[in-house]
This record gives structure tokens, sequence and C-alpha cells, in this order.
């Protein structure tokens, strides 16, 4: 925890990851992101300062679990909050082995399953603060696409997080239940 504020006005790093000729394709402007394990960050978006509690949504990236962040220009929403009196959030879980490899298989204590563990704390966390940002925390809405949707399908089935959120949005991605 800590004791003096952070900026947070300055780009992460996001999840270390192969290359992806998508992001360029679908960005209108080269982009260049630092890569690094400390990647565990999230972004929040929102347009009005004024008293009311917004309802509030978190992204989830698709990338095959393999690729994605939450700065990418394509995830950016920017046209939703102007639109819409809403907050966004956009986040970073581990990727590949960092964060699908079962880790627990090497050593009890760890987690199975990072990416899943990171969402899970996002999730969490945004419970917890959000109402400090202007967001209603009774009224939060996972939304996902390709591989985000799949990570939501999963996070249904964990009945311990289910106070944390109350409405889902699958994208797309499809997993057998």
């Amino acid at each position: 925890q800590w004791s003096e504020p952070i900026d947070a006005t300055e780009i992460q790093p996001i999840p270390p990851q192969p290359d992806n000729k998508l992001e360029d394709f679908f960005s209108s402007q080269s982009t260049t992101f630092t890569e690094h394990e400390d990647c565990l960050y999230l972004n929040i978006w929102k347009q009005h300062n004024d008293q009311t509690k917004k309802p509030v949504i978190i992204y989830f990236y698709g990338g095959s679990f393999e690729n994605g962040h939450g700065t990418a220009e394509l995830y950016q929403p920017a046209h939703l909050v102007q639109n819409n009196d809403i907050i966004v959030i956009t986040c970073n879980y581990r990727l590949g082995a960092l964060g699908y490899l079962d880790w627990s298989y090497f050593n009890k204590d760890f987690h199975s399953n990072n990416g899943l563990s990171d969402q899970i704390n996002i999730i969490k966390w945004v419970r917890q603060f959000i109402e400090s940002f202007g967001g209603d925390a009774n009224n939060i809405t996972l939304m996902g696409q390709s591989a985000g949707s799949m990570s939501i399908l999963t996070l249904l089935k964990i009945t311990d997080i289910e106070p944390y959120f109350h409405k889902v949005v699958l994208l797309s991605g499809a997993l057998r239940l």
C-alpha cells in the first residue's frame, strides 16, 4: 500500500508477448510499447466529474491468450465514454507461459493460472475502489472479446467472485462449459 499519490498519467509496460502485426494494422499510428513482467496496470476512462455513480465496464482484450494489452488503440474506449455516462476500465493481465502455464506443477504455493488470477484481482480492485473515481460498485459489467470472452466464461464458473460483478457482455469467443 502506498502513502504518497501515484502519477498514473503515463502509459505503463504491457505484458511480454510475441510480435503482433495485427496491432499495427488496426492502429492509426505506429506505437511502440515497453514490455515487462511488471505489467499489471489498468486504465480508467471517464468523462464527467459529477457526483452521480456511473455504471462501470471492465474490458478484457482478446489475443489468443498470447497477445494484447489494455492500452492498444483498438481497445481505447474514448468514444464509449464520450457518448455515455459510464466508466470503462481497460487493463493488462499476464499472457503466454507467464499467464497460462500451470505454475503450481513446479511449486504448490504458486498459482495454477496467473492470467485468470490477474483478472480476478482487477475485478476485486475495481469493486473496492471504483467509487473513489465516481463509479457504482453495484453496477459492474465484465466485457470481453475473443480470449477476453473466454476468460469471462471461465470467471462465471468461480462462485467466489460472483458478488464482485453484475453483468457480462461477450463480444466473441466460445468455451465449452
